[in-house]
């Protein structure tokens, strides 16, 4: 199984880094993603926010 991930932030630019690498800057998108767990952190100028999502 596949889907999409769309990724957002309030401001945007927050770097985006999915098992550790490294993803783009928000917004994104991702199309045919792979069903499963995945570790999520954004990170802009000194701040980082970190979680999961399946």
């Amino acid at each position: 199984y596949k889907g999409n991930v769309v990724f957002a932030s309030i401001p945007s630019n927050a770097k985006i880094y999915i098992n550790g690498a490294d993803m783009g800057k928000t917004p994104a998108g991702y199309k045919d993603v792979a069903v499963g767990q995945y570790n999520v952190e954004f990170k802009l100028k000194n701040e980082s926010l970190k979680g999961n999502f399946a």
